[in-house]
C-alpha cells in the first residue's frame, strides 16, 4: 500500500452473522462488517478508499435466525430431508415455481442457486429480496455500491420485495411493495450480450429491480452477475445508469 499499488479485502461470513451488530445469539464469533477490514489486517480505517456490499438477488440462510422474508417453513419435513444433489429438471423447477407454494418456490430458487451448505449439503433457507435489510446493511458498513450477484436464479420468477417492517401483536412482520418484479430466464446468449453491452441489454425487469433498490438504499449499484463465472460479471454502464435515480 505504501508503494501505491490497490489491496482487496474480502469479507467471509456477512453483516447479519456479525457478533456485535448481527442477528445475536444466531451469529457467528467474529465481527463480519467491514470495518474488521482494519482490526483484522492492520491497516488504518483512512486507507480503506472504498467498500462494496457484496448481496444476492434474493435472501438466504445458514441454520436457525430470523429471514422475515422466508419462503416456506424450515421445520418442515419437507425441508429437512432435502440435499445437495436431488436431480430436478429444469421443466420440474418450473413446475414448483408455477405451484404458487412457497415452499416449492424456495426449492426452486435453492435448486437453481445451489444453495445448500458447502460441507453439510443441508439445505439454506431462501426468502424474498429484503430492501430493509440492505439499507441497514449499508449503513452499518458504509457501503459505497452495491454487487448484486445471482440475478439468474430469478429468471421466470415474479417476486416481491420487502419494503418495511410493520408490528402485528408485538412481532415485526416485512412489508411487501405493490409492484412484482420479475425477468425471463437468462440464457448465455443473454448472459454474453450483457456482459458486451452492459445495463442497457439488460432485461427490463432486471433494469427496474436494480434501479428501485439503488433508489431504496441510495445508494448504486456498481456490478451485477448472472453466474458463478467470471465472465458473467456485467459491469459496463452499471454504476452510471443507477447512480442516475438516486
Amino acid at each position: 500500500m505504501n508503494e501505491g499499488l490497490s489491496v482487496i479485502f474480502e469479507g467471509a461470513q456477512g453483516t447479519y452473522l456479525d457478533i456485535d451488530h448481527g442477528t445475536y445469539p444466531f451469529v457467528t464469533s467474529s465481527n463480519s462488517t467491514a470495518g474488521n477490514a482494519c482490526t483484522g489486517s492492520g491497516i488504518g480505517p483512512s486507507d480503506v478508499d472504498y467498500i462494496i456490499g457484496v448481496a444476492k438477488a434474493y435472501v438466504t440462510r445458514v441454520g436457525n435466525g430470523p429471514v422475515p422474508t422466508e419462503l416456506g417453513d424450515p421445520e418442515s419435513e419437507e425441508f429437512k430431508k432435502e440435499r445437495q444433489g436431488d436431480k430436478f429438471t429444469e421443466d420440474e423447477i418450473k413446475k414448483m415455481i408455477a405451484s404458487g407454494d412457497d415452499y416449492l418456490l424456495g426449492k426452486a430458487i435453492r435448486l437453481r442457486g445451489v444453495e445448500y451448505g458447502t460441507t453439510t449439503v443441508r439445505p439454506r433457507r431462501v426468502g424474498y429480496p429484503d430492501f430493509v435489510m440492505l439499507l441497514h446493511s449499508r449503513d452499518i458498513n458504509s457501503i459505497q455500491s452495491w454487487a448484486i450477484t445471482k440475478m439468474d436464479v430469478l429468471g421466470d420468477i415474479e417476486f416481491k420485495v420487502a419494503i418495511k417492517y410493520v408490528n402485528e401483536d408485538g412481532i415485526l412482520v416485512p412489508e411487501y411493495s405493490e409492484k412484482k418484479y420479475g425477468w425471463e430466464t437468462i440464457g448465455e446468449e443473454d448472459k454474453e450480450r450483457m456482459v458486451r453491452d452492459g445495463f442497457d441489454s439488460m432485461h427490463e425487469g432486471m433494469k427496474e429491480y436494480l434501479i428501485d433498490l439503488a433508489n431504496f438504499t441510495k445508494t448504486p449499484v456498481s456490478f451485477g452477475s448472472t453466474s458463478p463465472e467470471r465472465r458473467h460479471t456485467i459491469t459496463r454502464n452499471v454504476l452510471e445508469r443507477t447512480s442516475q435515480y438516486l
